[in-house]
């Protein structure tokens, strides 16, 4: 400690970051940051600390929503008579069950 100003480390040239420990500000200047490059490196860890926090709650929220019973044998079993059911209208040329099955702002492309 230096008896001028009581700052540790001073006498060494070695004083203590006003944004963190003494110890956080050695390791920064150990791994080469300088003071905005400090700065940034402490906003992308507080960036990823809080993205992660969310991530994890999100997953847990997502582990406890109750999934819905499967229906995918119905709605391929509804796909493939509506497919039917469109053949064999455009076969007999059957305007009103075409315009049952279509929507009215349907239009065919490259027939």
């Amino acid at each position: 400690m230096d008896a001028a100003n009581g700052i540790p480390g001073a006498a060494s040239g070695l004083r203590p970051s006003h944004h963190g420990t003494y110890y956080e500000s050695q390791v920064l200047r150990q791994l080469g940051l300088s003071a905005p490059d400090r700065e940034e490196w402490q906003m992308k860890t507080i960036v990823t600390t809080a993205l992660l926090a969310c991530m994890c709650v999100g997953l847990v929220a997502a582990a406890n929503t109750p999934q819905p019973p499967s229906k995918g044998s119905n709605v391929v079993e509804t796909l493939e008579q509506l497919e039917q059911d469109l053949g064999d209208a455009i076969v007999a040329v059957d305007v009103q069950k075409l315009n049952q099955i279509l929507a009215d702002d349907w239009e065919a492309i490259g027939l």
